[in-house]
């Protein structure tokens, strides 16, 4: 698990330079000439400030940055440093070895890794739909692993959109589902903490379903 001051020590051993600057338009951003400038006003928490450097540290570590070409898509930019910071503050092999521990919910996993739990959501959508090619060995045998854990259930007070990433659309939906609360609110939950305004954010991972 990587710590934020761990972080900064990785930018100054790879001689980029992080410097507050009072953006405007966003909380960060990289420059091609290996500097980072922050805005510390526009960053809520040390998870999001976490997420934010690892970010703008994969900008620079792939090179990922707009060439003005009308080919060029801004997008695939911001997908090679997510999938950067991704693999920096989430190794495959530490998801595996926390859940091995018992930290299955959604909370407990963002809590131990110290960031978001969008961020972790996310981590587990791309080593699911990782290719093979992209990753290490190590990586590869733990997504593999991975792969074998399916979230069950998930509340979100948001409306869902992050649980998107990850739950099949039927199952989705079902949780999203009117019917299935009214009847719920008549007879009990039919699963184990699932009520969307009173518990919030919960994801549960089971290796039982396909």
């Amino acid at each position: 698990m990587m710590t934020n001051e761990e972080l900064y020590a990785l930018c100054d051993a790879l001689r980029y330079r992080v410097r507050e600057v009072p953006l405007k338009s966003a909380p960060a951003a990289a420059l091609p000439g290996g500097c980072i400038a922050v805005n510390p006003e526009r960053i809520p928490s040390p998870a999001a400030e976490k997420e934010i450097l690892a970010h703008e540290l994969g900008h620079l570590e792939t090179g990922s940055f707009p060439t003005g070409s009308p080919a060029d898509l801004e997008g695939r930019h911001e997908e090679r440093a997510d999938r950067w910071a991704i693999r920096t503050l989430l190794p495959a092999q530490e998801l595996c070895a926390a859940l091995e521990n018992g930290l299955v919910e959604l909370y407990q996993l963002a809590e131990h890794f110290g960031v978001t739990e969008e961020l972790v959501l996310r981590a587990f959508a791309y080593y699911r739909e990782a290719s093979a090619l992209s990753l290490t060995p190590e990586e590869r045998a733990a997504a593999a692993a991975l792969r074998g854990y399916c979230p069950v259930f998930a509340a979100f007070r948001n409306g869902g959109e992050a649980a998107r990433l990850l739950l099949p659309a039927r199952l989705f939906d079902s949780l999203n589902d009117p019917r299935r609360r009214s009847v719920e609110e008549n007879t009990g939950p039919s699963a184990p903490m699932w009520d969307f305004v009173r518990d919030g954010y919960h994801i549960f991972f089971d290796e039982i379903l396909p």
